[in-house]
């Protein structure tokens, strides 16, 4: 059976032992180990088979249970998923543009979906808890798909070892386990594009014949998921083939713009179809020409989107600091040089059919490096699924014989344990617990019958939406205090209102996560506003264990 790309090729039986190449003429080659070296056509498979179902199965099991298991849906981790509180929120307030998004269609209906059984459970409509708890499984899903893609391509090319290996290393990877735990709408995207990357990989290499209604329906399901994931179009000819991908590209967009529209007339949104589809493109707020700082930011949460210690790293290369370069930098540092050695290629890779399928997997990389530089770079987010082309480039540079197999799936391993307790100990192990929903709470009670709590950031914002807030009403004040001048003074003049008409304020602010991540931009603004508003009524101040004041309490 001929395939797509590499005519004259015969498929070939996975013979037990050593891998095999098959000529143009369907020849069999094997080099003096035993194993197939790089050829023309480049077909080769290390291994029997794919991995078995069973395999398959518990990878999945167990990397869905860990995502699902790292963050509670009250927990201080849950607020650096910023965007997932507002989008629970806003389905649980019933209102029809809650659940119909323009930028990721297709996620809020199946969020809707897996919390439905509460409604039946309880007998009352889902909360806000209960729509991020099943963004947090769906996230979680999506997540354990991705590493199920790389784990399976890699496994196919280089053997179950190393594909565990590397699979290990997708797992613990700083925005894929982040992004999974929290319910974003990032990875079930991210697993849609790895599949169709793995069927276009697959038939780049001949090791299977090109499928247009699978990749049709992997690139539709990506669409819908996320906009941002048409930046695959530009590569798809190079891996699935100009006729294919013209035909794979034309039913996905054409079943995407119907559906987008179906959406936009759910939604009763009194924009026209473009102005809704593009959102905040027409904001103005983002979308600004990289600089050198869009580019560095960029390029630095890429990496840090495996590995967190990166982070620590910019101040050494900002500001000279060396005192900032500790053990969890060393740590990241040591991490990609151990994968780069796992990694490092043979001058004929390039040369071959799987150099040019990974020179595709890196162009499509650098679309989205280059298109998140020009769109909000500062937030890791985007960077995070620019990891799916880079774990299957890996698989295809692990794709030597199998004399290399136990040290490069050493070198991983042990990358990958750098990584894991990097990633834990920055982002995972102190955001556990639930200290921020408790002190929304406690402002809470401190409001009285019908007062005020006013967020001065947007975390404390995120916090109160995820509290329900109850019986106190919550007022948003963060874009004005970052505004300044006029903004603020009309809020200002707002507080005084409410006071006046015998209101009880609470000024609200984080510092819980600024105290953890201590090289995010200092947020002074908020500070500055909460001690400037002391002087509107007499007040209380709400003191952490250091002495800083996270809320004030204004009396009329």
């Amino acid at each position: 059976m001929a395939s797509h790309g590499h005519a004259g090729l015969a498929r070939s039986p996975f013979a037990p032992g050593g891998g095999l190449i098959l000529s143009a003429q369907g020849e069999a080659t094997l080099d003096s180990s035993g194993s197939a070296a790089l050829g023309a056509t480049d077909w080769q498979v290390h291994g029997p088979k794919l991995p078995s179902r069973a395999t398959q199965w518990l990878l999945f099991v167990f990397t869905t249970l860990l995502y699902s298991a790292t963050f509670s849906v009250t927990s201080d981790g849950e607020l650096l998923g910023n965007d997932a509180i507002h989008y629970a929120a806003d389905m649980a307030a019933g209102t029809c543009q809650g659940l119909v998004h323009p930028h990721h269609l297709l996620f809020h209906p199946l969020a809707a979906l897996l919390a439905w059984p509460a409604q039946l459970w309880r007998e009352a409509a889902p909360t806000t808890a209960d729509y991020l708890w099943a963004q947090q499984w769906i996230s979680s899903i999506g997540g354990a798909l991705f590493v199920l893609a790389v784990f399976r391509l890699a496994a196919q090319l280089a053997g179950n070892l190393r594909a565990t290996a590397l699979a290990a290393c997708a797992t613990v990877a700083a925005g894929t386990w982040l992004y999974s735990a929290v319910g974003e709408t990032y990875t079930p995207a991210a697993a849609a594009l790895a599949w169709l990357l793995v069927e276009a990989v697959q038939t780049k290499l001949g090791l299977r014949p090109s499928n247009v209604l699978r990749s049709t329906l992997w690139l539709l399901l990506a669409i819908l998921l996320r906009q941002d994931a048409i930046l695959i179009l530009p590569i798809l000819p190079l891996l699935l083939g100009m006729r294919t991908s013209i035909v794979t590209v034309g039913a996905a967009g054409t079943l995407a713009v119907c559906l987008y529209s179906f959406g936009w007339a759910l939604s009763g949104s009194e924009q026209a179809f473009i102005p809704w589809l593009r959102g905040l493109i027409d904001q103005g707020t983002w979308g600004h020409a990289p600089g050198i700082t869009s580019w560095s930011l960029a390029i630095g949460l890429t990496g840090a989107a495996w590995n967190y210690g990166l982070v620590e790293l910019r101040p050494l290369f900002m500001r000279g600091d060396f005192a900032s370069f500790g053990g969890l930098s060393a740590a990241a540092l040591g991490s990609f040089a151990l994968l780069s050695a796992a990694l490092m290629p043979k001058a004929i890779f390039f040369r071959s059919t799987t150099g040019k399928a990974a020179l595709a997997l890196a162009l499509f990389a650098l679309t989205r490096l280059c298109f998140f530089a020009w769109w909000e770079p500062s937030n890791m987010e985007h960077h995070s699924t620019t990891l799916v082309p880079l774990f299957l480039m890996a698989a295809l540079l692990l794709r030597t014989g199998p004399a290399r197999a136990l040290p490069e799936a050493l070198l991983l391993g042990a990358a990958c344990v750098l990584t894991a307790a990097t990633n834990f100990h920055m982002i995972v192990r102190h955001n556990r617990g639930s200290l921020m929903h408790e002190r929304v709470l406690e402002a809470e009670s401190n409001t009285g019958s019908g007062g005020w709590i006013v967020a001065l950031d947007a975390r404390a914002h995120y916090a109160a939406r995820r509290a329900g807030v109850g019986s106190a009403r919550l007022f948003d004040a963060s874009s004005a205090i970052a505004a300044g001048g006029k903004r603020q003074i009309a809020l200002e003049g707002w507080l005084k209102s409410r006071l006046k008409a015998g209101e009880r304020v609470v000024l609200l602010r984080d510092t819980v996560l600024p105290a953890r991540f201590p090289w995010w931009p200092k947020e002074t603004q908020a500070e500055q506003a909460a001690a400037t508003l002391l002087s509107l009524g007499t007040s209380k101040l709400l003191l952490d264990d250091d002495g800083q004041a996270w809320a004030v309490v204004l009396n009329p």
